[in-house]
Formats: structure tokens, sequence, C-alpha cells
């Protein structure tokens, strides 16, 4: 047994329209500066979260990515990596 390279497996009918929307209309929807603001701030935000958000979602946008290699998926994974990777400490602390 081998790994299909990403791209290769593609889901009809109903779950694969639900796997689509959800990409579409939650995965590539979210606001990424709000989802680092409390690293940013180091602050719980508003909703009461820090971390465990943004892992999530950056997991589902990886997923997502595997799932369906496009540019506009890859460029959201780049921007959010990035923003992250911007709130680290002089001491490496994220």
């Amino acid at each position: 047994m081998r790994s299909l390279s990403k791209g290769n497996v593609s889901i009809g009918g109903l779950v694969g329209e639900r796997i689509d929307r959800c990409i579409e209309n939650r995965v590539m929807t979210q606001d990424i500066e709000r989802l680092v603001k409390p690293y940013r701030n180091r602050s719980d935000g508003p909703d009461g979260f820090r971390g465990e958000f943004w892992g999530k979602w950056f997991t589902s946008l990886v997923l997502a990515y595997t799932y369906r290699p496009c540019p506009e998926i890859k460029a959201k994974l780049d921007e959010a990596a990035r923003k992250m990777m911007e709130t680290q400490t002089a001491d490496g602390c994220i």
C-alpha cells in the first residue's frame, strides 16, 4: 500500500457537496487576524479561547489543501503560518 498524492481523491454526491461547502463557507472564511489576536495580545480573546481554535482551524485548512490543493488554500495556509510566527517573542515563545 502507498499513499496517494494531494488532490487524487474526490468525493462526490451529498458527502462531497458537504465537504466542499465546509471548505468554502467555514474553513476559507475564517478571519486569520481574529484567530491570531489572542497570541498578539498574550491574553484570551473575547470568546474565551486562545490557541485551541487556531490549531483546529489550521489543521482543517491543511486537510482541505490535501483534499483540494489550489492556490487560494495554499495562500491562506501561508498567511496563517506567517501571522502566527509574527507573534513569536524574543525568547521564542508563541
